[in-house]
């Protein structure tokens, strides 16, 4: 009973610097496991290694808000990403937050630009043409970060670092006593070089973390691979305790302090915490095939569940669907009988049209021969005719030169009748 207790009690000391916080989030990923713990909105998609914010697309915003509050005073949040694109500027940038409330998606780096809490932004396209650079805002709710001055009117504290095509970076923010830290390796050296460090920031319990990106029409991958946060007072107390039952590497503990504090041999210790490292390398393996079995049974739900309501539609109009082809198939009948009638009808009316064409051809060729012979009398008839009018002409003129000769000789008479008149008297 008492090696239980004791395999217990290490459980406890040492398996406690190995557990993790609600807002870790450590690959493999799998978004039954993702979506428990966090908010995924706009253009995030989680794949296995990564959790991609914005895709390698213009206008993309994707962030990711955790559901619970954090409930650390002190806390230590470390996050590994990478971006990169092609172009030689990048993509607007993307945001560490910390805020009072999960923010909507927005203009300033995926975000709402007016944020109660913490923001610390990976500014990878300046305008004012200097380098790349982390930027920290505290924001009250009121103030707004102007993107034309590069929130020169907002931000007090920064530093340039390079950021963009570097792979897996790391940013490491450390809120102790109210002092804020930022750190970061883009070296991949391994060593923590200090960004910024402001005193006096008041940032309490209850806020929430998130992540968030955006491209405009330069463009992005965003990705986060990594995140853990460590409560900094929890790992104090924890160091406090190992310190009593630890020497050197903490694992060469002397057989008296052993004894002291679990009443047992150094050799059982030994032999219990070997238990611990199998059991603890088994948890591992097992934690790893339940995940697995979670994506599995999780995808196989939503087929299945697919399936049904397939099954439960086709179901529902299959009736529906052989009276569609009875319908299909009467209508086509009598459509095709139309057709068939129709067909007939327009020969027949295409042989009356071609006999009425021949008739009235036969016509139009024997009225032609009519026209052509009354055209040949009208023509005699015509010359004949000009003939008798130059005839009578002839008659008509000696006529006329007659009656004037008869004229003259009545006119003469008369007037030699009336001279001898007025010799008489």
């Amino acid at each position: 009973m008492k090696l239980i207790l004791c395999f217990l009690v290490l459980i406890l000391l040492i398996g406690s610097s190995k557990s993790s916080s609600p807002h870790d989030l450590i690959p493999p990923h799998n978004s039954v496991g993702v979506i428990q713990k966090y908010i995924t909105i706009g253009s995030t998609t989680i794949a296995d290694k990564w959790l991609t914010l914005t895709p390698k697309n213009q206008n993309s915003k994707g962030s990711l808000w955790g559901k619970k509050p954090n409930q650390y005073r002190n806390w230590e949040a470390t996050f590994q990403f990478m971006i990169n694109g092609i172009s030689k500027e990048g993509g607007d940038g993307m945001g560490f937050w910390y805020t009072h409330s999960p923010l909507q998606l927005g203009d300033l780096f995926g975000s709402n630009q007016k944020f109660t809490g913490l923001g610390v932004f990976l500014h990878t396209n300046p305008l004012d043409g200097e380098g790349e650079r982390i930027q920290v805002m505290i924001g009250d709710g009121r103030k707004v970060y102007d993107k034309t001055l590069d929130g020169a009117n907002v931000i007090s504290h920064e530093c340039e670092t390079k950021l963009r095509n570097k792979g897996l970076l790391k940013l490491h923010i450390k809120l102790n006593q109210n002092e804020l830290e930022v750190l970061y390796d883009t070296t991949k050296s391994g060593n923590w070089d200090s960004c910024i460090k402001i005193p006096n920031v008041n940032l309490p319990t209850g806020y929430y973390f998130g992540f968030s990106a955006k491209t405009s029409e330069l463009f992005d991958n965003h990705i986060l691979r990594e995140f853990t946060v460590i409560n900094v007072d929890s790992s104090k107390e924890e160091e406090r305790i190992q310190q009593k039952v630890t020497t050197n590497n903490g694992l060469q503990n002397s057989n008296i302090k052993v004894k002291e504090v679990f009443g047992i041999e150094l050799s059982q210790y030994t032999e219990i915490q070997n238990q611990y490292d199998e059991l603890l390398t088994y948890t591992e393996t097992l934690l790893n095939k339940v995940d697995k079995f979670t994506k599995a049974h999780a995808e196989l739900y939503a087929l299945e569940k697919f399936l049904s309501s397939l099954q439960e539609f086709v179901k529902q109009n299959t009736h529906d669907i052989f009276d569609l082809k009875r319908q299909i198939d009467t209508e086509l009948t009598k459509y095709i009988s139309l057709i068939a009638k129709d067909h007939r009808e327009v020969d027949r009316l295409v042989r009356t049209f071609r006999n009425n064409i021949s008739e009235l051809s036969t016509l139009l060729t024997r009225s032609s021969r009519k026209t052509s012979g009354i055209a040949d009398s009208i023509k005699d008839e015509t010359i004949k005719l000009r003939q008798d009018v130059q005839k009578e002409g002839h008659s008509i003129g000696w006529i006329i030169i007659i009656i004037q000769v008869i004229f003259v000789l009545i006119f003469i008479m008369r007037k030699n009748k009336s001279s001898k008149k007025d010799k008489y008297y």
